[in-house]
């Protein structure tokens, strides 16, 4: 297992352009919205980069083609995934609007006024450690079965949400990639939780902290899923090796 890290890391190496774009998409995320205009731009800035992102595996496949990544064919295969994840997304979000709603009726309708956290208690329990921590953990625990949904997705040309099935059924597979990822995304979050969120430049360091490593996880998983693909094709056809996908 440790070859393919190794080649992952030498891979993103290679793809130092994609690392850089994640880097200036996950800074400029950082910047506060202050009004509902700019928390609109900001939630098409979220679907663009979470385009970005589901791109990289196909992005990273030209890479390893010899293709010319340039800014014109960058942009064409992000907007092209982007424009797949909209239905998804949008669905997604009312799912979770919904959700909370329901949650905010349950606690109101439950909980006494007087027991109830406050203002002061939520944003306390937000800026500490063991709250960072916390929600870290349960990212690492949760995202990690759907390490291979991107690839998926921008490579198989899946839907989102089979994307994220096969994702589910290839990690359930590989079990010792799976918990390789976990380790590594629970011992980022240890790290990560420890950095400060009132200073600018703590957070910026665990953007690029962040972007770093998922983009080595996303290229390990792409690496061993090309192997992966490549021994079922020649025990079901002998010699004849498979062709890359193509996302185009």
């Amino acid at each position: 297992m440790m070859r393919y890290y190794q080649r992952g890391v030498q891979f993103v190496h290679r793809a130092r352009v994609l690392y850089a774009i994640a880097v200036v998409l996950a800074a400029v995320s950082l910047i506060p919205t202050a009004n509902i205009l700019i928390g609109l731009i900001g939630f098409v800035y979220t679907l663009l980069y979470l385009g970005y992102y589901a791109s990289i595996p196909a992005l990273l496949q030209d890479i390893q083609n010899a293709t010319r990544l340039t800014m014109r064919s960058l942009w064409s295969t992000t907007r092209h995934n982007t424009a797949r994840l909209v239905p998804p997304f949008l669905l997604a979000v009312l799912s979770l609007a919904v959700a909370v709603v329901v949650l905010a009726v349950i606690i109101i309708s439950v909980i006494p006024s007087h027991s109830r956290p406050g203002r002061s208690d939520a944003i306390h329990w937000q800026s500490s450690y063991q709250s960072r921590l916390m929600i870290s953990l349960l990212f690492a625990l949760t995202a990690s079965p759907f390490a291979f949904t991107s690839i998926f997705f921008s490579v198989e040309m899946r839907s989102l949400f089979r994307s994220m099935l096969q994702s589910l059924q290839y990690a359930r597979r590989h079990l010792d990639l799976l918990l390789s990822i976990v380790g590594i995304e629970v011992a980022l979050a240890l790290v990560a939780s420890a950095l400060p969120t009132s200073v600018a430049w703590f957070s910026f360091l665990r953007a690029v902290l962040y972007q770093y490593v998922a983009l080595v996880i996303l290229a390990t998983a792409l690496l061993h899923y090309q192997d992966h693909r490549r021994r079922e094709w020649l025990r079901a056809d002998g010699d004849h090796l498979p062709p890359l996908s193509s996302h185009t």
